[in-house]
């Protein structure tokens, strides 16, 4: 049974962390979307400005320091049960940071954190929204190509 609370968009963040050549990804550590890769995030706590959000989730789960950019994208995670009901929805604001200082190490929800060549990021299985900002963004196939 779906509760009144969960009947409401949740609100989180995640954000697009570029150091040269390299993004910064993490594998989730719990569901929704366990063990793919996506970019730093999670859900904003009440009274807490996105900018301050995102910041927070880059740094709890990667142990990198970042200054936060403007928004790029959205996503919209949208959750069902096995009758194709919706159970959880979530909504996130994607934003992009600049690296400061810090090398990635899995903290909080991620399971792994880790700087990804941007020549690599085929190799990693991505959320769908992970995968479509980085094809608009390189405007290539950053996902495992089936004929190689």
């Amino acid at each position: 049974m779906v509760t009144d609370q969960a009947r409401h968009p949740v609100l989180g963040v995640s954000t697009l962390v570029r150091r040269d050549e390299s993004v910064l990804l993490v594998r989730r550590g719990k569901a929704p979307l366990r063990d793919t890769w996506a970019f730093p995030g999670g859900l904003v706590e009440f009274g807490e400005s996105l900018s301050e959000a995102a910041a927070r989730e880059v740094m709890e789960e990667t142990g990198v320091s970042v200054a936060i950019g403007g928004i790029i994208d959205h996503a919209e995670i949208v959750i069902r049960d096995e009758k194709g009901s919706p159970v959880r929805h979530y909504v996130l604001a994607v934003f992009e940071g600049a690296w400061l200082h810090g090398e990635p190490a899995a903290g909080d929800d991620a399971a792994e954190a880790r700087w990804v060549d941007a020549r690599h990021l085929r190799e990693f299985q991505k959320t769908p929204d992970t995968e479509r900002i980085l094809r608009r963004l390189f405007g290539d196939s950053p996902s495992p190509d089936p004929a190689s």
